[in-house]
């Protein structure tokens, strides 16, 4: 009986120990987006990222009308994943600042999911 009582206080030492590993490990932030906002980008910058964006979703390129300063600009793809999704994303660049839209064409509640994956 002696060994038994030794080994229970060890056990549950051990097991209160894998509780706080899970706690901890529970507590990692989640996967975070880039967030693009208030950064700084040159319009040629913006032109550029815009476009490989498309590309690494899998979007072949219809239509690329690049943005300058003052003067707006569309870049427009398509794909077929599970039916053909047509997009255009516009740009709007200013002297400090660029404005990027991109949203799904004719699909009103997909223009969110598609502007987030985005």
């Amino acid at each position: 009986m002696a060994r038994l009582r030794r080994r229970v206080p060890q056990l549950v030492r051990g097991g209160s120990l894998a509780a706080c590993i899970l706690l901890l490990a529970a507590c990692t932030p989640p996967i975070r987006q880039f967030d693009l906002d208030n950064q700084p980008l040159t319009c040629e910058k913006a032109n550029g990222y815009t476009l490989r964006t498309l590309q690494a979703m899998g979007f072949t390129i219809t239509a690329f009308d690049p943005a300058a300063i003052g003067r707006a600009g569309t870049l427009r793809g398509t794909r077929d994943e599970q039916g053909v999704q047509n997009v255009t994303v516009t740009l709007m660049c200013r002297e400090h600042d660029v404005d990027i839209d991109a949203s799904e064409d004719g699909k009103f509640l997909n223009r969110l999911e598609f502007r987030r994956a985005f």
